[in-house]
């Protein structure tokens, strides 16, 4: 009866995909990020319209805590959009993986509005806050007419 040679699963990795697991770390790393540059070019005006978003939210984040006299984390200027753009990489990375499964790229597109719409109703928001205008209320209203959904009224 043959054995088979006792290997870690360290060991057997590093076989089948080739390196330290550091470099297959690397090389997964690499394929996401170009199945997901292949994928994010049909919708790159929406991913640059969230880049934007993020970066006025950043701003008016930093006003909102200036105007709050809340102390200013220079760190969060950078941790923020970083967690932002990770999390929403992720959220690209997942929609092409089942947009490759299924013909179409109907749930990427899907994908792509809701957070761009999403980051834009949170800087709505911020700058009610900032401002005590009630731009959101606004945005909601018009969203829920273009929907056909009646809006909610608060008492």
């Amino acid at each position: 009866m043959n054995q088979a040679p006792s290997q870690t699963l360290t060991e057997h990795i590093a076989e089948v995909l080739g390196g330290t697991p550091l470099q297959v770390v690397v090389k997964t790393a690499i394929g996401a990020f170009a199945i997901l540059w292949g994928h994010l070019s049909n919708v790159s005006s929406v991913v640059m319209l969230y880049s934007i978003l993020v970066g006025v939210d950043v701003v008016v984040g930093t006003a909102l805590a200036s105007h709050q006299n809340k102390p200013m984390d220079r760190s969060r200027w950078f941790s923020g959009p970083a967690k932002k753009f990770g999390l929403t990489a992720f959220l690209f990375l997942g929609a092409s993986v089942i947009d490759s499964i299924i013909p179409g790229q109907f749930v990427l597109f899907g994908t792509s509005g809701y957070v761009a719409g999403a980051m834009f109703l949170d800087v709505a928001k911020k700058y009610d806050t900032l401002t005590g205008l009630n731009v959101l209320a606004w945005v909601q209203e018009k969203l829920a007419a273009v929907i056909g959904v009646k809006a909610k009224q608060d008492e």
